[in-house]
């Protein structure tokens, strides 16, 4: 690399050390993620799941997430969620979290598939 490193409280990014710190950190989470189609438009669906959180998450989110209106996304520590347009008048969301890698997770598939399930449902799908 040329030019002046970047720094981050003195310490030089691309460092062995922080590369390293960062590789950890990446290894030690689990994936998780699930689709699903919705009755609504995609401006709907988002609208619908930044105002009503606690009545589709599958948990509680430490802090509020951050809202990407333009782009019709949602994003909180360990999780997000991207809804885009569909055909006539319907959408399909994509719910993604991040969990510790020494977390059980067993059911969490199940609760993304519930929370999408309840989601769809608070935009106008009858269930």
């Amino acid at each position: 690399m040329t030019g002046t490193p970047a720094t981050v409280r003195g310490t030089p990014l691309w460092t062995p050390e922080f590369r390293g710190a960062a590789e950890r950190a990446v290894k030690t989470m689990t994936e998780f993620e699930a689709e699903r189609r919705m009755p609504a438009t995609a401006e709907q669906v988002y609208a619908v799941a930044a105002a009503h959180l606690d009545e589709w998450l599958p948990g509680p989110v430490a802090a509020p997430p951050a809202g990407h209106g333009d782009r019709l996304r949602l994003a909180w520590g360990g999780g997000r969620l991207q809804v885009v347009p569909g055909a006539a008048g319907t959408s399909h969301a994509t719910l993604h979290l991040s969990v510790p890698a020494g977390q059980r997770g067993d059911d969490l598939p199940a609760r993304l598939r519930d929370s999408l399930d309840r989601l769809a449902v608070l935009s106008g799908s009858p269930g």
